[in-house]
């Protein structure tokens, strides 16, 4: 959709490649995101869910093919869980982004979620930032939409949800920096 409007996704990408690994039948997962930093070794970033995340950072040298072949991730998982108990749902490499539209609106169309912005995980704020703007749109866009409010309040949407925007970006990039 954004593309469809023409609207720019200003921001940067991160240069370090991260295995994401998504497995089911976890014996004790964890219930909070969790960074361990340990520059002796590799540590996994845990994260909630359904399922389970556990995030590797992957060190220079080390392709994405070679890591998210089975027996990498059996590997890396290997200190964490018993590999043998688990189900491997979905393995994939991928890069954070910290990134926001140019206008989160145009017309009647309105971006949100990952359309207006991405947000590196590392503050935890995925959904978090969706729900919030949910609250500060003054919950005005369901009454507009069915003709119970003025179309007009729906103008300030970007400048209410901006501000928040970029102070989550803002903290997921000082985070990850740690």
């Amino acid at each position: 959709m954004r593309r469809a409007l023409g609207l720019d996704f200003e921001g940067r990408t991160f240069a370090q490649d991260w295995l994401i690994v998504d497995a089911l039948d976890v014996p004790n997962p964890v219930d909070h995101c969790e960074f361990i930093c340990d520059p002796a070794g590799r540590r996994p970033h845990g994260r909630p869910g359904r399922p389970p995340a556990l995030e590797f950072m992957l060190h220079p040298g080390e392709s994405p093919e070679a890591m998210e072949r089975p027996e990498s991730v059996r590997r890396l998982l290997a200190p964490w869980c018993d590999v043998d108990r688990i189900r491997i749902e979905r393995t994939a490499v991928y890069r954070f982004h910290a990134r926001e539209a140019k206008s989160f609106s145009m017309g009647r169309c309105f971006l949100a979620g990952d359309a207006a912005h991405i947000t590196p995980p590392f503050a935890g704020q995925g959904l978090v930032a969706v729900c919030a703007m949910s609250r500060t749109s003054r919950g005005s866009s369901p009454g507009s939409c069915r003709g119970q409010a003025d179309a007009r309040i729906l103008d300030s949407y970007d400048a209410e949800r901006r501000p928040h925007a970029n102070k989550i970006i803002r903290l997921g990039r000082i985070l990850g920096a740690l």
